[in-house]
């Protein structure tokens, strides 16, 4: 944006992150998430490509319309972007919000392996009144590694065998629960898009021999404000993949006695989260001690033996939002310390 509208920058970022975070999970989960905005000044006001194909900008982040031919679709410069997101601490996804009311945005991810610091961006117009939604949307891409469920009528029948995509299979419903692939967990579910998860045919921008999980959701149409259950699932993967739910300023990488007092923060989730915090000493669990966000070794029965013993606190979430396995594993987090536990020595009198 053009300096005179940095301003207007900041209101309509904090109005577009207050939106997305009304969106689940980002609502329960926004404990994991910090944000920053970057002013990234503009010769020219605008966005290339807006209103039509032919206009050109100079813009800050080089931003425009009709990407790939497709006029919604919104790409921007991504080593300018890089650039500008230096600026703010370890960057794990950028948004880019371009002044325009135009209808568009796209999802970039992957980006770490070209190169970059951070794996995802996502684009989005600051003024369309269906933005908000686009960047709910887009993230998914970026974050929750979700594909388009959505089809166009000239794409005809997918091509290609099964795709990575966590979110479109080529299985039937039959398939996927004798392969236990995909989101076969989650099968015959009430879904909180309002149906049934099955195997829904049209996915990935083709109409047939593709399928989805739910007849709509989010990543299909901007008409409802909800992931289904497999989409879901997958963005609370992602937001664990990119943030730390425990953190403590004692640090690990020395001993601490056993009557120092260990504190640790765990980040606040509400809604579907169900996180829980647990104590271990020398590997065995002290349940008295669940829940406790400061503890002391010796409180938790590290005796004053003279060995050297581990206290581990280890954070969990317990969401019924998670089914997978591995994804239940991503929302583990431990952190360890060794205890000098030193004894005292008895002296013999003669």
């Amino acid at each position: 944006m053009h300096r005179r509208q940095q301003d207007a920058f900041h209101a309509a970022a904090a109005a577009k992150w207050a939106d997305i975070t009304r969106v689940e999970p980002y609502a329960s989960y926004q404990g994991l998430m910090n944000v920053w905005t970057v002013d990234a000044v503009s010769a020219e006001s605008g966005v290339s490509g807006d209103p039509s194909a032919d206009v050109i900008k100079d813009t800050a982040l080089g931003s425009y319309f009709w990407c790939a031919d497709t006029e919604r679709l919104v790409c921007a410069d991504i080593d300018k972007v890089a650039s500008y997101a230096a600026k703010a601490p370890e960057a794990d996804l950028v948004v880019v919000l371009s002044h325009s009311a135009k209808y568009g945005g796209a999802g970039y991810s992957g980006l770490e392996a070209e190169g970059y610091p951070f794996d995802g961006v996502s684009t989005l117009s600051s003024d369309n009144e269906q933005s908000s939604m686009i960047a709910v949307h887009e993230i998914a891409h970026s974050v929750g590694l979700l594909a388009d469920e959505y089809a166009y009528d000239g794409y005809g029948t997918w091509p290609s065998g099964e795709p990575a995509d966590i979110n479109s299979s080529t299985y039937t419903t039959r398939q996927m629960a004798a392969k236990r692939a995909k989101w076969y967990r989650w099968l015959g579910e009430t879904d909180p898009t309002g149906g049934t998860v099955g195997t829904y045919e049209g996915s990935s921008y083709y109409p047939y021999g593709i399928y989805r999980p739910t007849s709509n959701s989010l990543m299909r149409a901007l008409n409802v404000s909800e992931f289904n259950l497999p989409g879901r699932e997958a963005m609370i993967a992602g937001f664990y993949r990119e943030a730390n739910a425990l953190s403590s300023e004692v640090g690990t990488g020395k001993a601490v006695l056993r009557t120092t007092r260990i504190k640790v923060s765990q980040a606040e989730l509400t809604g579907l989260a169900a996180p829980e915090l647990r104590w271990y000493v020398d590997g065995v669990q002290v349940k008295r001690a669940n829940g406790l966000t400061g503890v002391v070794p010796a409180a938790l029965g590290v005796a004053a033996d003279g060995r050297t013993h581990t206290v581990t606190v280890r954070s969990d979430d317990r969401s019924a939002s998670i089914r997978d396995p591995q994804v239940r594993a991503e929302t583990t987090e431990t952190l360890t310390w060794t205890v000098r536990a030193s004894g005292h020595k008895t002296r013999t009198h003669r």
